[in-house]
């Protein structure tokens, strides 16, 4: 709580349930600007699954530029650092991984009733990865600090399926960040190099 209490440190729900609305997920960003608290209404960004009768796979990624969301690899939305200081972009602390289940809200789309209970909230995992320091291009699949033919032909190789790719390959591969490598990637990082 560098900044204060809640919104002022901000909050970063990876994913946020409403409990009683059955499929819709969201991933949340609040802080002192985006908050219920009198600010403006913070920025979410909504996606359809089967999150209460099966396991989805959330995931964040997270620079000092932007923070994108991701439902079963599916790009659903991004925030980005806009450089308005602490107020609209706190996300420069260490923060807490936070999975979100809304019991009671008034923001809730519905009440939640007493005999609905016990219920259960089951994660399977949660996996934490860092990019390393050499890795931080995007497109510099063989790590020699430069996006050029020599990625293309990786790229190929990963869509064709002659070589699997790492997982941190496959993240910084995916250079149109849809949650795929395919051929959109190759024709983004050939549009690339050509300027």
């Amino acid at each position: 709580s560098i900044y204060g209490g809640w919104p002022n440190s901000g909050e970063m729900d990876i994913m946020e349930h409403y409990g009683c609305n059955d499929g819709e997920v969201s991933a949340t960003v609040h802080n002192n600007l985006y908050n219920w608290n009198g600010g403006i209404p913070p920025v979410s960004n909504l996606h359809n699954t089967t999150a209460t009768s099966g396991f989805h796979k959330y995931s964040m990624e997270w620079d000092e530029d932007e923070l994108n969301f991701f439902v079963d690899d599916l790009w659903i939305g991004s925030y980005s650092n806009e450089n308005n200081g602490w107020e609209q972009w706190p996300y420069n602390q260490d923060f807490f991984i936070i999975l979100n289940l809304a019991i009671g809200s008034h923001f809730m789309p519905c009440s939640t009733e007493d005999d609905m209970f016990p219920q259960r909230f089951e994660v399977d995992y949660v996996r934490v990865y860092q990019l390393s320091e050499e890795t931080t291009i995007y497109g510099d699949i063989n790590n020699d600090n430069s996006v050029d033919v020599l990625d293309i032909v990786m790229i190929v190789q990963f869509v064709v399926g002659d070589v699997n790719p790492t997982p941190q390959q496959q993240l910084i591969s995916d250079i149109n960040m849809d949650g795929y490598v395919n051929i959109l990637d190759i024709v983004v990082i050939i549009d690339g190099i050509v300027g």
